[in-house]
């Protein structure tokens, strides 16, 4: 780490090396938090309108769902930069290393154009042979291209926000963000009911609402970061300077992140075959779940991100001795919403399925898969917080090694097993061997592994 620089000007970022570490994980995360629902409404919003006004809404409905695993595998690589950005900016923003901190996101804003546009074209020509490989239903695969193909077709727009907020995330600021979502989610909400109900332009309207309003929410970031941030870094997309060893600290935290979270989208690919192999009906419930499912993850997730960046920060000060403290935070945290949320979601599992469509299929299929996995939600909790804490230290490996032997190798093994032995709803045991598997890596590598021994070289002398 360089020596310290002028120290950032704090704006609405949130300096996580002193105070209480419960205080300060709750102030960045209910922003965050706010913001993934609103994120989340992207999603919910799609399938209750094209389920209910586009034609033929209950087909329409499983190829908006079909189409999702794919955005999310090409998502993976986007959040996974984006993790590696707000881990590097974290430790610098720690140690007040204000010129670093540009130059960090001058060197990842170099990559976005390229990788925005040619990640673009490399989607659209091999998207036939990803909707082949899902074993899509034949009355649903021309529905499922054309949404996937606009989507990917505008990949530039979730990237650059992506990486807007991992600079933002990495210097403590969650509310710059959850500003740009709402707007973002409010334009999207506005032009799916325009494009499916007034034009009626079915699952190819919902794709258009969704990149036209993630362009909007990227370049208004830009916007915002320079505003609000103007003393430590001013973005422009075409300006093209890069430092070498900040991109490699970038991209040896953001490679594993991104193969990390692309391995798991995969994993879930190869379970929408399975899923789709048991008929339209039973996919079309399980995509109505997964909209729900996403809503009752998202706090994990979101006390994940703060304990990531918390760690950062600390490491970065030199302040390890606070690490502890927030760890417990935000596992405490975590655990209380993951079975409050689980509980509510069990008991109202028919009445939420029954919001996006009333087939009776539909909603036994959704349901079944909502109360199977909720009692099982804390289990994930832990390894998405366990997680976060590696994330946070820069061992990345660890939980590439967690996510991919649970999420997606071991995930998909068990659930083709258990679809070929008994089919139905049970294939969704093999999410939860798959969080077992994921929770028990990156818990015995933190409670047992070598990792304090290489942070040593962050303490600095702390007064008595």
């Amino acid at each position: 780490m360089k020596a310290k620089s002028a120290a950032p000007k704090r704006n609405s970022s949130i300096d996580m090396t002193k105070g209480r570490p419960i205080s300060l994980i709750l102030k960045y995360s209910v922003p965050l938090l706010l913001g993934n629902i609103m994120q989340q409404l992207y999603f919910i919003v799609d399938s209750w309108v094209v389920g209910n006004f586009a034609p033929n809404g209950d087909l329409a409905l499983a190829a908006v769902g079909n189409g999702t695993p794919i955005n999310y595998l090409v998502s993976g690589l986007f959040m996974g930069l984006a993790g590696g950005v707000t881990v590097v900016i974290a430790q610098l923003f720690g140690a007040g290393n204000s010129a670093d901190i540009r130059k960090a996101a001058n060197t990842i804003y170099a990559l976005v154009l390229p990788i925005g546009i040619g990640f673009a074209a490399l989607c659209v020509l091999v998207l036939p042979l990803l909707l082949k490989i899902m074993g899509i239903p034949e009355e649903i695969q021309r529905e499922t291209y054309v949404f996937t193909v606009i989507c990917m077709s505008g990949l530039i727009g979730p990237l650059g926000y992506n990486i807007n907020a991992g600079i933002m995330q990495g210097m403590g600021d969650t509310k710059t963000p959850l500003i740009l979502l709402i707007c973002s989610t409010v334009i999207n909400m506005a032009l799916v009911l325009l494009n499916v109900i007034a034009f009626e332009w079915g699952v190819a309207g919902v794709a258009v609402a969704t990149i036209s309003a993630q362009f909007i929410s990227w370049v208004a970031g830009i916007f915002l970061i320079n505003r609000r941030y103007g003393n430590i870094l001013k973005i422009s997309p075409f300006r093209f300077k890069i430092s070498g060893s900040l991109l490699r600290e970038i991209l040896r935290i953001g490679i594993p992140t991104a193969i990390q979270m692309m391995s798991v989208s995969l994993g879930n690919l190869l379970m929408q075959r399975i899923i789709n192999s048991n008929g339209v009906f039973f996919a079309g419930g399980a995509s109505c779940a997964h909209r729900i499912d996403s809503f009752v993850v998202m706090p994990s997730m979101t006390f994940s991100n703060a304990v990531t960046t918390f760690v950062g920060q600390n490491l970065g000060a030199g302040r390890l001795d606070r690490i502890k403290g927030g760890i417990r935070a935000a596992l405490a945290c975590g655990i209380t919403a993951a079975l409050l949320i689980g509980s509510l979601t069990y008991v109202f599992a028919e009445d939420l399925i029954g919001i996006f469509n009333g087939n009776p299929e539909i909603i036994k299929s959704g349901s079944d898969y909502l109360k199977l996995l909720m009692p099982f939600y804390t289990i994930l909790t832990l390894m998405f917080v366990y997680s976060g804490i590696m994330r946070g230290m820069g061992k990345v490996l660890i939980t590439m090694v967690a996510q991919i032997s649970g999420q997606a190798v071991l995930r998909v093994i068990v659930g083709t097993i258990l679809n070929k032995l008994y089919g139905g709803a049970t294939i969704y045991y093999a999410f939860v061997v798959g969080w077992i598997v994921g929770a028990g890596i990156v818990m015995v590598y933190y409670h047992f592994g070598s990792w304090k021994k290489s942070i040593n070289r962050y303490a600095l002398p702390q007064p008595e």
